[in-house]
Parts: C-alpha cells; structure tokens; sequence
C-alpha cells in the first residue's frame, strides 16, 4: 500500500504541526471568536445578574465573581503551557493541562460555585463541543481532500454531527456526574443509620465497584478524551460509539498517542509564540506609527494611560473604541488556539486510526455512507428492475 500524501508530503507524525498554518485561516478564527463571544458574554452576565459566589474566596476573586475567576485561571493554565513547551519542560506543561481541566472546576466547586459549575459547565461543554466539532469536521476534510469546504458543504455536514458533537463530551461528563452523585447516595445510605451501618459497612464493596467505574471512566476521558469530538467528526460515528473508538485506538498505541501529544504540545506552545508575537508587533506598530499625528489624548486613554490626562468626552469616547479593536486582537489569539487544538487533535486522530486500523486518511465519512463506517446506505428505495 503506498502511503497517501498531504500538501505533497507523506501522512506522518509532522502532519499534526501543519496545524499550526490551518488554524490562521480568517473564516476559521472568526467563528471560534464568535463561539468564545458567546462564552465569554454568558460568563458576564452571570457574575452580574446570578453572581453564586461566598465569602471563602477572599480578596479580588470574591468580587470579581466566579466566571472571571475562571477565566484568569485559564489564562494562567496557557501561559504554563507555553512556559512549559518554550522551556522543554514536561513536568510544567502537564501541569498546565491539569490547571485548565480540573484544578479551576475543582477550585470553583470547593469555594461554593455549585450552580455556576453545574449550569455554566454545562453550557460551556455544549458550546465548546460544538465549535470543536465544526473545527474538527473542517480539518477532517482540508487533509482528506487537500482543501477547503465551502460553508454550504460545512454547515449541512455539521448540522447531520450536531447531536453527536454535544453528546462527545457531555454524556461522559453525565456519566461521570451520576456515578459520583450515586457513591455519595449510597455511602450515606449504608453508613448514616446506627446499627444498620453495620451491614452497611460489610456491603460497602458495591461504593468500591461504582468507584472503579468512575476512576475508569474518568481515566479513559482524561487519556483520550481530546479525541472524542475528533472521532465524530472524521468517522461520522455517535458520541457513545467515539468514546469507544478514541479509547481503544489510544490503549492499542499508547506510545504512539504520546509522541503526537508531545508535536500537539510543542505545536502548541511554538504555535502561541508565533501567534502572540505577529499581534505584539501588529499592536506596537498601530499606537507607535498611528499615534505620531494625533492631535489630543485619544490615543493616551486607548493605551489605558487615564490616570495622566483628563479627556475630553470625545478623546476619551474615541481612545475606548480604539481600544477595544486593539483588544480585539486577544480574541484573535485565542480564536486560534480553539482552531489549532480542534486540527491538531483531529489530525492526531486520523494519524491513530491510520496506525491501528489502516485507514487511510483521505478516507473520512461523508454524507450517503453509514454513520461510523466507510459502507454506503442501504438502497430502501424499492424499486425493482423489470428484465
């Protein structure tokens, strides 16, 4: 079998860094900037209206609600990783990773944001999955087909994959969520009444076995669950099925799925560098050169130096709409890390799939195939042929 070709180079371990160019794509960055607006909106409007914070969290955090606390955590959580990949230190980007994903909702948890986890988590995990998805089905068939999908084709594909985009992600997390609910029951149940605790304690081993499933579970989402949505999106296959595909092709190549972890977290990281310096320059060249004719203080309130001037309503008016394009440019930045984890894991798939399976990966589900399967429909039209 001779080894399929990408861009006019080899399908290989490398493939996943090319990510790192797909994910610039204006029309790509512009809709994960939309779907962070979306996240980021929702966050507000939560510390402002609905607020679930206590006083445990002290300090800025307790004022500043739970959403923005979050979202300074997840700052935080990249900026290791970078500092992590920059420095070729292991240690430092897995903590990262373990920041982002489980430190911040167990911080939020344990200083009283019960609702904002349950219902905010939930929405956020529908909305990311969702763009990821889209991002992923996008990636999917620029490197089966060697370009771009137009957005009639995109939109028609991932609305067939919706359902099973949300469902990649949230039904392990549900799972997850009712196992824990039910070992919290069942300890409470068994242990609580006195005398009956006794038998209680001696049937205590059935908490054991739901804690094993959940440990499992929680194992398998934190090994492979970046490639659940990846897995919808290149084989057409419902969110449970993903869950099965993704975990068995990780546990069959354990090394293998590490080395591409490694090039996604080095893409990652040189990816971030790259990105955060074209939009350092971007921004110094616009105040440098675009303040050196302007005539009052518009430009001095854009670069937020308010506390040195006293403004005019419209210097003061023109310098925050300034800044806000130049904020703009944060989304940008954080627009193609969406973009970059969405192609990068989803090349990481197809790479996986192709080393357990020997799946091609120009071959990818598409619309008048079997959900799951390369296998055509069934015709159920009816119709005989008369001879």
């Amino acid at each position: 079998m001779t080894m399929s070709t990408c861009c006019g180079a080899p399908f290989g371990p490398w493939l996943i860094l090319r990510a790192i160019g797909s994910a610039l794509q204006p029309g790509r960055l512009l809709l994960a900037m939309f779907c962070l607006s979306i996240l980021v909106g929702s966050g507000h409007l939560w510390d402002a209206i609905v607020g679930d914070w206590v006083p445990s969290m002290s300090g800025q955090a307790a004022s500043s609600g739970p959403f923005a606390y979050a979202q300074a955590q997840v700052i935080h959580g990249l900026d290791v990783i970078r500092i992590g990949v920059t420095q070729f230190e292991a240690t430092t980007i897995i903590t990262g990773i373990v920041a982002l994903t489980w430190d911040v909702p167990a911080a939020l948890w344990g200083h009283g944001a019960y609702w904002f986890v349950l219902v905010y988590g939930t929405w956020a995990v529908i909305i990311l999955s969702l763009s990821f998805g889209v991002q992923s089905r996008y990636e999917a068939i620029l490197v089966a087909e060697r370009q771009s999908p137009s957005s009639d084709r995109l939109i028609e594909e991932c609305g067939m994959l919706g359902s099973a985009f949300a469902g990649a992600w949230l039904v392990p997390l549900v799972m997850s969520a009712c196992l824990a609910l039910l070992i919290m029951v069942c300890s409470s149940v068994l242990l609580s009444i006195p005398v009956l605790n006794v038998l209680g304690g001696v049937v205590w081993g059935v908490v054991l076995l739901l804690s094993l499933a959940l440990a499992l579970l929680l194992l398998a989402m934190g090994v492979g669950g970046a490639l659940l949505v990846p897995t919808v999106a290149v084989d057409g296959c419902h969110g449970t099925d993903a869950m099965h595909r993704a975990f068995a092709c990780v546990t069959a190549e354990p090394l293998r799925w590490l080395g591409h972890v490694a090039l996604l977290a080095i893409g990652l990281g040189l990816g971030m560098l790259l990105v955060q310096t074209v939009l350092f320059f971007t921004s110094s060249l616009a105040t440098a050169l675009g303040g050196v004719l302007v005539v009052g203080d518009a430009m001095v309130v854009a670069d937020a130096a308010t506390d040195a001037v006293d403004p005019s309503w419209s210097a003061g008016t023109a310098g925050g709409i300034v800044a806000f394009w130049l904020g703009l440019l944060n989304w940008v930045f954080a627009g193609w890390v969406l973009c970059f984890l969405a192609g990068a894991t989803t090349r990481a798939w197809m790479l996986l799939r192709q080393a357990g399976d020997g799946v091609s990966p120009e071959d990818i589900w598409r619309p008048g195939l079997m959900r799951g399967t390369l296998a055509p429909l069934p015709d159920c039209s009816g119709d005989s042929i008369d001879e």
